[in-house]
């Protein structure tokens, strides 16, 4: 049988774990964050509950993909706007997207369970492809 985990406790001992960081080492902390996937947008989101004003960095290599940087504005967008200033000052040109501006690209997956042999697929509704399995 699988284990279910609460969200609620778990989002509690995270935010739990990241108040002892801040407290042992207080203003000598700062999150760096890829923008590479869900979990580090969930510490992010999580840490800057604790502190707002913890500083985020990330290493701008020049090499990341356009939906990274696209990420970034939305994330930017909705904590600090120095983030997109920074974008700018190093020669990216910066735009805001609606919520379902195709120009974001879209999501389709498939779960596959090996248990019972079966595919659940999700398909992204702004678009006209769909989450097809075989």
């Amino acid at each position: 049988m699988d284990s279910v985990i609460d969200l609620s406790t778990a989002t509690a001992a995270a935010g739990a774990a990241i108040r002892s960081v801040l407290e042992t080492h207080p203003g000598k902390v700062a999150l760096s964050c890829s923008f590479g996937g869900p979990s580090g947008m969930v510490l992010l989101d999580l840490a800057l509950r604790e502190e707002p004003q913890l500083p985020v960095f990330f290493i701008d290599t020049g090499l990341l993909f356009r939906e990274s940087y696209e990420l970034v504005v939305r994330v930017e967008a909705r904590y600090d706007p120095s983030i997109v200033a920074g974008l700018r000052a190093r020669g990216h040109s910066v735009e805001f997207l609606g919520a379902y501006d195709h120009a974001a690209g879209h999501a389709h997956a498939i779960a596959i369970d090996h248990e019972r042999g079966t595919l659940a697929g999700a398909s992204d509704p702004r678009a006209d492809s769909r989450a097809l399995g075989a």
